[in-house]
């Protein structure tokens, strides 16, 4: 018996659909509206992927963990970087969104520190260790926007 499952191209078709309102939707209610459309089967890492996938295309935007709306930039005129991702495998896919969630759970990790820090009871290497700390973070968020 053959399992009727969804391509990754069908999943992004329904999240495109879904966000093209203009509202903010969580990974949840994508599932949720897809499910209410097929009978098909995806996995989790579909979901994730075709999210990545549209994200980096700016066809679709993160407005924060797990919450998306429809892109800015429909129409990428990076085309060859646009392709590239496309084309990415699975394993790609979920090997760059395991460097994300990294590098945004620690920038957070990072940032919750560092404001439990008094700055005027801080002494002037202290003062210059949190500019580094805020230089790494910055850095941190760039390579996760990159993934």
């Amino acid at each position: 018996m053959e399992v009727n499952k969804l391509t990754t191209a069908e999943i992004k078709e329904f999240i495109m659909n879904c966000v093209q309102d203009g509202s903010t939707y969580t990974v949840a209610q994508l599932k949720q509206y897809i499910s209410r459309r097929t009978d098909k089967l995806y996995t989790p890492g579909q979901i994730s992927g075709a999210l990545m996938q549209l994200t980096a295309m700016d066809k679709i935007q993160s407005r924060g963990r797990g919450l998306y709306t429809i892109g800015g930039n429909v129409g990428d005129t990076n085309t060859h970087l646009r392709e590239y991702r496309e084309n990415m495998s699975e394993a790609q896919i979920r090997f760059r969104e395991q460097i994300r969630e990294c590098m945004e759970t620690t920038a957070v990790n990072l940032q919750r520190i560092v404001n439990q820090i008094d700055m005027w009871e801080a002494t002037d290497e202290e003062f210059e260790f949190l500019g580094e700390i805020r230089k790494l973070n910055d850095q941190m968020k760039k390579i996760a926007s990159k993934c």
